[in-house]
C-alpha cells in the first residue's frame, strides 16, 4: 500500500533554522513567564513550557523521519483529523463559545490546529501524483475541496479566526500552479466574489454579536472604545507605551494593572511591545522574517515537486498568522483570534507549528 518503508534520517540537517526555531519557542516561554507571573494566570506559565518540550518532541519527529514518508500517509492522516472535526459537534467541549475542543481527559486539544499540517500534508500527496505543475480544473477542484472541508467544520464550530487560516493554502496552491498572471487574476476575482459571498452569508448566519462588533469597531474605531474597541486601544496604549527599550520584562503596566486583554495569546506581541519596546518587537519580526525567508529558500531548492509545495503552504499560513495577529494589536486587522506562531500561548498550535517547521526543515536536509 505505502511505498516507502517507515525509516528515520538522520542527514545533515538545517542546525541554523533549528536554531532559530529554538530561539522563538525559548522567546515565547519567556513572554507568556513576563505576561502571567504574578497573576491568576500563573500557572499557564509552566504548561507553556510543558507544550514546548512537547513541540520540540514534534519538531524531531518532523526533522529526522523522511518528509516523503509523511506525504506518504497524508491522506490517512488527513482522514483521521476529518473525523475528530466530524465528531466536534457530539464530543467537543465548547470554550467561550466554540465547540472547538476535545477533551480526553487528562488533555484537551483543538482538531482544528493539527488538521492545519495534515491538510498540507493531503495536498502534497495529491501534488506528488500528478505529473505537471499545470493543474487541470478537475486537479484546482480536488485541492479546493481538500482545503473546504476542513474550514466549513472549522467555521461550524464556530471558530472564524482558525477557519480563516485554512483560506491561506488557496494562494499557495495558485502561487504552485506555475499559472500566468492573467489566469492568477480570474482565479482571484472569482475567489473575492466567493469570498464577499460567503461573508454575507455569515454575517446573518454564523456571526456572534461580539464578532460583528470587532468587525464594525475596526472600520470605525471610535465607534465603541470601551467595549469592542477596548482591545484594540489597550494593545496600541502598551506597545506605545514601551518606546525604544521597553519598561523591562515584568514591569509592563498594561499588563500588571489587567488593562491588557488576553495578554498570554492574542495579545503577546503586545506585551513584548510594552516590556521590551521596539528594539524586542523588531528582534521578532527579524526572527520571523529570517524564518520564512527559510522556508522561500528551502522550496525553491527542493529535488521534489511536493517538498516544493511544502513549503510554500508553511510559508502562506505562518505569514497569514504573523500579519494578521501582529496586525490586531497595531490596530490595522479586526481581531479575529489568531495566535502568533511559537510565542502565543497554547498546546495545539505551539505542536503543530512546530511540526510544520520541522517539515520544512526536514526538505532542507536532501539538499545537503
Amino acid at each position: 500500500m505505502f511505498k516507502e518503508p517507515l525509516t528515520f534520517s538522520f542527514k545533515n540537517q538545517d542546525y541554523g533554522g533549528i536554531f532559530l526555531i529554538l530561539a522563538l519557542l525559548a522567546l515565547g516561554g519567556i513572554a507568556v513567564n513576563s505576561a502571567t507571573e504574578g497573576t491568576k494566570l500563573e500557572s499557564y506559565s509552566s504548561r507553556e513550557w510543558i507544550y514546548i518540550s512537547i513541540s520540540i518532541v514534534a519538531l524531531c519527529l518532523a526533522l529526522y523521519i523522511p518528509y516523503t514518508i509523511w506525504i506518504e500517509y497524508g491522506y490517512i492522516l488527513y482522514g483521521f483529523v476529518m473525523v475528530m472535526l466530524f465528531l466536534l459537534p457530539l464530543f467537543g467541549k465548547n470554550v467561550a463559545g466554540s465547540r472547538s475542543w476535545l477533551n480526553l481527559g487528562l488533555f484537551s486539544f483543538q482538531p482544528s490546529e493539527i488538521a492545519k499540517p495534515f491538510t498540507i500534508l493531503a495536498l502534497c500527496s495529491f501534488i506528488r501524483d500528478e505529473d505537471t505543475n499545470r493543474f487541470t480544473l478537475r486537479d484546482f477542484s480536488i485541492l479546493f475541496m481538500l482545503i473546504a472541508i476542513p474550514f466549513t467544520m472549522t467555521i461550524l464550530q464556530p471558530d472564524f479566526g482558525t477557519a480563516v487560516t485554512f483560506l491561506s493554502l488557496v494562494p499557495a496552491v495558485i502561487i504552485f500552479s506555475d499559472l500566468k498572471l492573467k489566469e492568477i487574476l480570474k482565479i482571484a476575482a472569482v475567489g473575492f466574489s466567493i469570498a464577499a459571498i460567503l461573508f454575507g452569508f455569515a454575517w446573518f448566519s454564523f456571526f456572534k454579536p461580539y464578532q460583528k462588533e470587532r468587525v464594525l469597531t475596526f472600520l470605525n474605531p471610535s465607534r465603541d472604545p470601551q467595549k469592542a474597541g477596548y482591545q484594540v486601544n489597550q494593545a496600541k496604549i502598551a506597545v506605545g507605551s514601551g518606546k525604544f527599550f521597553g519598561k523591562g520584562l515584568h514591569s509592563g503596566t498594561q499588563n500588571r494593572l489587567k488593562f491588557l486583554p488576553a495578554p498570554h495569546t492574542d495579545f503577546i506581541f503586545a506585551v513584548i511591545g510594552e516590556e521590551l519596546g521596539f528594539v524586542g518587537t523588531s528582534f521578532v519580526v527579524i526572527l520571523f522574517t529570517i524564518l520564512l525567508s527559510k522556508f522561500l529558500t528551502i522550496g525553491e531548492n527542493s529535488k521534489t515537486k511536493e517538498g516544493s509545495f511544502l513549503c510554500i503552504a508553511a510559508f502562506c499560513l505562518f505569514l497569514l498568522h504573523i500579519s494578521v495577529n501582529i496586525g490586531m494589536v497595531l490596530g490595522l486587522f479586526p481581531i479575529m483570534g489568531i495566535p502568533l506562531p511559537f510565542l502565543s500561548y497554547g498546546g495545539s498550535f505551539l505542536v503543530t507549528s512546530s511540526f510544520l517547521s520541522g517539515l520544512v526543515l526536514n526538505v532542507a536536509s536532501e539538499q545537503y
